[in-house]
């Protein structure tokens, strides 16, 4: 038979346990990938890729929580063959996971010069039809732009143990405005 002290003893622990349990266990990303449209090249140092590509794929976040933020510097280059100046529209494509993730990630896109789309949840941006990127990218021409992800502070401990996989396409649009 267990002595009392050893009984509450164990009591303790396994109710931190479970405290420990319930409050740090993380959602996570599994897949993410970043794509370039027609017309376009894209790399990324912070996510390893070094060389100009048109896909930047499998990179992963981890131990996603509400209030979480993390921001990834983009460059992309306008590489038509066609001299065509490119207007850049983003679009979030989901492949799985969580809709309560998907709904309360949010993305902003931001430029070196301070040109902000503004912060839009992850299914706005799989609807989105009219949030380009600004300015227009000349032909042969880099623009960097750093793309800010965050967690809502607001969601709960329900998207724990959840995770969320999707592309990040960036379309290049030819655009006969002038620069």
């Amino acid at each position: 038979m267990l002595s009392k002290p050893y009984f509450q003893f164990l009591i303790l622990f396994c109710g931190i346990s479970f405290l420990l349990l319930y409050f740090y266990s993380y959602a996570e990303s599994k897949e993410i990938s970043l794509v370039a449209g027609e017309g376009l090249q894209i790399k990324s140092l912070d996510i390893g890729c070094k060389n100009w590509s048109n896909s930047c794929k499998g990179f992963k976040f981890k131990n996603l929580y509400p209030g979480w933020k993390n921001a990834i510097q983009v460059s992309l280059k306008n590489n038509s063959q066609d001299g065509v100046n490119l207007r850049i529209l983003p679009v979030i494509k989901k492949k799985k996971g969580s809709e309560l993730l998907f709904e309360n990630t949010y993305l902003e896109i931001v430029n070196e010069k301070g040109f902000s789309t503004g912060r839009h949840s992850l299914k706005e941006w799989e609807r989105n039809q009219n949030r380009y990127l600004s300015p227009l990218i000349p032909a042969s021409t880099v623009e960097n732009w750093e793309l800010r992800f965050e967690i809502s502070p607001q969601l709960g401990n329900e998207a724990q143990d959840k995770f969320l996989s999707f592309d990040l396409i960036f379309e290049g649009v030819e655009s006969f405005e002038e620069l």
